[in-house]
């Protein structure tokens, strides 16, 4: 598809194109974000006709294709072998081969089955990380509009290089980093990457320098979504130099810690090799001191160390996962990996993201301010029907009812009730404004096809406001929905309900800056009624509006995770917030359900830039939230607590959180709304999204653990009193085991718990 014409904005006039030369040099902090449009464009020597065909073609021998770098599989047959490197493997191999010889065949069926199940687990466990970096290659998208010699492409993403002049329209997934140039009410998704809850308003002027990446608003990112608008940008990195590179290289370069259920086999394995060892090694020099042959003290040191090494342990600890694992996914936790199910149960810390985890990751009115006075909906459906309290309110205040039908008419959001659910479309706060419309039994359907849409301004961000004019039957109307400063400027009368009265501009600021403080989104509503022929009021900024009230949003926390967090701290378990989203936000959020007791008391990413590794630590132990932070500053939170002992479990479901689940004694990847990325790289998946759920998890792991622990001591009494070989009875312990005392009540000592190491004994 090739169209004439392209974009002239004036930024790429004053920049013609430099002859062909080598390729730019770019800079290695790639803080394009804080550089002029001009000059970005000067350093990569483009211009209003773009690239030309060949100078496109040489960049791209330089920087090479636009795509994440391959991730080299390892041959499977090396992966297999790898899994045989434990002491207590290559012992119970050793077994394997000496009980086949004497015929013991039960015990060679058992012996076999735990080597499988090693192998089987240790092979997935290698191969996740590749899966993740497969998933992270399919964010980049397949073709892109980019303008060349002139003229607009589209073209494989591959070949962008830095230099391409892309076009963004709604709808589009961003190809590469671009620094924007152009932007007309562009709004980019950019949840996976940095955690901001709703899409973002995207500028072309520069901001700091030291500025986080959700407020990089010069900026938009490979594998982020266009929700409106339409924009163009210059590519200032491709493939692995990208952000979604840079996660890339995180996971696929930060190991995976072991467990403490791994490390204690691990130590388990040794002590068992050098007990066989020894113990064989002191019977057949012993048996030739005293003048036995050399062929019969071999037979008795094989029999020995089959006797010590206990076979039937592995496979009653792996069934006894396994039924953790079963528990577990009735709880809605599906469990990846096996070792998982005990390393839950050992858990000191819940590092937990916010949207989506701790709420319900849907915007929701929660407090409206009209008429002078304040009302507080925290019953607000998500089913679309109508809420008596609700209809009650807004039959009792004309200001009440004006805002909310403000917002319906001022609105490109639509909400259709479908089998006891809403079906939305648009942006997450019109659609939240919907919705308490519809709690309002007021109809938005019904509602616009009363009042008929005659012009329409849809919001932009450099306005901050949109608007409509509508036809009624006493005539035209205005209606304005923006931010409150904005529009406030615009009033001269306030409605109450016995009518307008002057603008009172303190009690409205003082209103606002109160929902504000308590981390809601404020929007401010008003109207005015058109006098005959005024239809072009959109052609200028509207005037002498009557200020209707204002309605607070926020993503509300879900039900049940203030009790679950407090179940956690009784159980030893601190809980914290590490979110990209602001705040002011995240502070509001972390108060109501209990995480801190003073909002204020919130770290931002951009104050954990240059601490040293202990002052890293000594932050993180008294702090609990962290908002505004990068994919490597959540990795880096995490390796702290794990390097003062904890055993950590981390939640996510964006690509931003990828290195941190890996990283993670635990990941916790959401399953209803998480990306594959997240899912790929994490030891659990939510199937509900939902933090209690990870507690209940974790409730289930600490009964694992005290059934392992059952496990191993019968199987120490079994072997005294029934001798080596027949690993099945052992095993048959484990209906007693598993069923051992009251349901979800157990008492659990965890020596590896952080600062004083103590442990702590909790009651579950």
């Amino acid at each position: 598809m090739t169209r004439r014409g392209g974009v002239a904005a004036p930024w790429l006039r004053r920049g013609r194109l430099q002859p062909a030369g080598k390729a730019a040099e770019v800079p290695e902090d790639g803080r394009w974000h804080a550089q002029p449009v001009d000059e970005v464009a000067r350093v990569l020597e483009t211009g209003d006709r773009g690239l030309t065909a060949a100078e496109a073609a040489r960049r791209r021998e330089v920087y090479g294709a636009n795509r994440l770098g391959e991730e080299r599989t390892t041959p499977a047959v090396i992966v297999l072998l790898r899994q045989f490197r434990s002491p207590l493997v290559l012992i119970m191999l050793v077994a394997f081969v000496i009980v086949l010889l004497l015929r013991e065949y039960l015990d060679a069926v058992f012996i076999g089955a735990a080597l499988a199940l090693n192998a089987i687990v240790g092979v997935t466990q290698e191969r996740k990380a590749e899966r993740t970096i497969r998933s992270l290659a399919q964010l980049v998208v397949p073709r892109a509009r980019v303008i060349r010699d002139g003229e607009e492409h589209e073209i494989d993403s591959a070949d962008l290089v830095p230099g391409d002049v892309v076009v963004l329209e709604s709808g589009a997934r961003v190809p590469a980093d671009l620094r924007l140039t152009v932007s007309h009410a562009l709004q980019v998704d950019e949840s996976q990457l940095t955690g901001e809850s709703v899409p973002v308003a995207k500028g072309t002027e520069p901001v700091d320098a030291d500025a986080q990446i959700a407020d990089r608003h010069s900026m938009a990112y490979s594998g982020s979504a266009v929700t409106s608008g339409r924009g163009t940008g210059i590519v200032v990195a491709t493939g692995a130099r990208t952000e979604l590179g840079t996660i890339a290289g995180l996971v696929r370069h930060e190991g995976i810690q072991a467990t403490p259920f791994q490390h204690a086999i691990s130590g388990f394995a040794k002590l068992v090799a050098v007990a066989v060892l020894a113990t064989s090694a002191l019977a057949f020099a012993s048996g030739l001191l005293l003048g036995e042959s050399v062929r019969d003290m071999f037979r008795v040191a094989v029999a020995l160390a089959v006797a010590i090494v206990p076979e039937g342990l592995p496979v009653a600890v792996t069934i006894t996962l396994a039924i953790g694992v079963r528990r577990m996914a009735r709880r809605n936790a599906i469990v990846r990996h096996l070792p998982a199910v005990e390393t839950l149960g050992s858990t000191t810390v819940i590092g937990s993201d916010k949207t989506g985890t701790l709420t319900e990751n849907r915007m929701t009115v929660r407090q409206v301010w009209a008429g002078g006075r304040s009302f507080r909906f925290d019953s607000v459906r998500s089913d679309g029907k109508s809420d008596p309290a609700i209809v009650a309110a807004i039959d009792d205040s004309r200001a009440l009812r004006l805002t909310v039908l403000t917002g319906v008419l001022t609105n490109e959001a639509s909400v259709t009730p479908q089998d006891g659910e809403l079906a939305t479309a648009g942006d997450p706060t019109e659609v939240a404004i919907l919705t308490l419309a519809l709690a309002a039994d007021l109809d938005p359907t019904v509602v616009r096809h009363e009042h008929h849409l005659v012009a329409n301004q849809p919001f932009d961000p450099a306005r901050r406001y949109s608007a409509s004019v509508r036809t009624e039957a006493d005539g035209d109307t205005l209606y304005v929905k923006g931010a409150p400063e904005r529009v406030a400027d615009m009033c001269t009368q306030m409605l109450t309900d016995d009518g307008p009265v002057p603008f009172d501009a303190s009690a409205v600021r003082q209103a606002a800056q109160e929902f504000a403080a308590g981390g809601l989104r404020v929007l401010a509503f008003a109207y005015r009624q058109l006098e005959e022929g005024e239809r072009d009021v959109l052609d200028r900024e509207p005037a002498d509006l009557v200020f209707c009230g204002l309605q607070a949003l926020a993503d509300p926390p879900r039900a049940g995770v203030r009790e679950a967090i407090d179940q956690c701290r009784q159980a030893g378990i601190r809980v914290l917030m590490i979110t990209g989203d602001h705040a002011t936000t995240a502070g509001a959020i972390a108060q109501q359900l209990g995480i801190t007791d003073d909002p204020t008391r919130v770290l931002e990413g951009k104050q954990l830039r240059g601490l040293s590794n202990q002052e890293l630590r000594d932050v993180v132990a008294r702090t609990s939230v962290f908002a505004r932070v990068s994919p490597e500053q959540k990795l880096s939170i995490v390796s702290a607590l794990s390097d003062s002992g904890h055993v950590v479990a981390v939640t996510g479901d964006g690509i931003n959180d990828a290195p941190a689940l890996r990283t993670a004694q635990i990941g916790v990847a959401m399953g209803r709304h998480g990306t594959d990325v997240a899912r790929e790289a994490a030891e659990m998946v939510l199937a509900d999204d939902n933090f209690t759920t990870i507690v209940e998890a974790v409730r289930v792991g600490r009964v694992t653990f005290d059934n392992i622990r059952k496990v191993a001591f019968f199987s120490r009494l079994h072997r005294r009193r029934v001798g080596p070989g027949d690993p099945g009875r052992a095993v048959a312990g484990l209906a007693a085991a598993d069923g051992a005392g009251p349901a979800g009540l157990v008492e659990h000592r965890d020596q590896r718990s952080a600062g004083s190491r103590a442990g702590f004994r909790t009651r579950w």
